[in-house]
């Protein structure tokens, strides 16, 4: 579990702890974090954001697999995976019968470290017509 305190100052240290690679969140990109921090409202926003992920939001996910519900849209999932080590799509195909993906090799910023894998997988995911 990481522990964040809810402090404007404290949370820049995230653009480092949580980036692939030292470096690869541009100079523009921090300024835009670190505007968006000096709101309390942001701050609060995402602490309640990561709270609801670890509590209601985990009962509630439960629930719906156990009454069988699942996500019937195709779903793209994307995530930071700097060393290649983990494939998610098996993981989200519990949730979704129309999952497809891959790990991208950068941290938790996908946008800021990675923009042209996310587009290489984002544009065709939305171009594609949606079966019926």
């Amino acid at each position: 579990m990481i522990v964040v305190p809810a402090c404007p100052t404290a949370w820049p240290w995230t653009l480092s702890a949580w980036a692939g690679s030292p470096g690869s969140i541009s100079d523009e990109a921090r300024a835009a974090y670190h505007a968006a921090w000096a709101d309390d409202a942001n701050i609060a926003g995402s602490c309640d954001d990561y709270r609801a992920g670890a509590t209601i939001d985990a009962e509630l996910d439960a629930e719906d697999r156990e009454a069988g519900h699942k996500i019937t849209c195709p779903v793209l999932a994307l995530w930071g995976d700097p060393k290649g080590r983990r494939d998610l799509t098996e993981v989200w195909s519990r949730w979704a019968d129309d999952v497809r993906g891959a790990g991208l090799s950068c941290g938790h910023f996908i946008p800021e470290e990675a923009p042209d894998a996310l587009l290489e997988h984002l544009v065709p995911f939305l171009a594609r017509p949606l079966e019926r």
